[in-house]
């Protein structure tokens, strides 16, 4: 199993980064209720990932072909410093339970170095659980933390650069 991450150039944006984008946000928007005026596509700062030097936008790739995709950007849910926040990852539902999101996710958390955080919605236990086993072990992580809130579960630690 070949896993890599590339970035994601404005050329490929739309349609198919946005497809991919478009399947996660329906598929996260289906675990509460939003009501009848939510739309789960409404995603403003998408453009912002190809012109914002702090934004970027990567493919997760499994054995060359697109499995998913991670959103980083300098973004904190908590209020404190962080220079990395995880805006997004998602892995499609036929690459899941397959190693691909694990070895993807500390790739880009050796790529850059720093404080990070990421938050994970309480209505999601299988992502609280994928990144609780996905940071627990990995290589190069310190000072790791979990601050416990009503919605959501964040996750802050710091990444050294190491060799996965």
């Amino acid at each position: 199993m070949a896993v890599t991450l590339r970035r994601v150039p404005a050329e490929e944006r739309r349609p198919a980064f946005w497809d991919m984008l478009a399947a996660y946000l329906i598929e996260d928007a289906a675990l509460e209720d939003h009501g009848p005026d939510f739309d789960p596509l409404h995603f403003p700062n998408f453009e912002k990932y190809w012109i914002e030097d702090h934004r970027s936008p990567w493919w997760i790739l499994h054995d060359d072909a697109p499995a998913g995709l991670a959103l980083v950007g300098r973004f904190s849910w908590s209020g404190e410093p962080v220079d990395h926040g995880l805006i997004e990852f998602y892995v499609a539902p036929e690459r899941r339970r397959m190693g691909v999101g694990r070895v993807a996710a500390r790739m880009l958390f050796a790529m850059f170095p720093g404080q990070w955080e990421l938050a994970t919605a309480n209505v999601s236990p299988r992502a609280q659980a994928f990144w609780r086993s996905t940071l627990a072990d990995a290589p190069g992580l310190s000072d790791q933390r979990v601050i416990e809130r009503v919605a959501d579960r964040l996750h802050r630690f710091v990444s050294a650069p190491v060799t996965i």
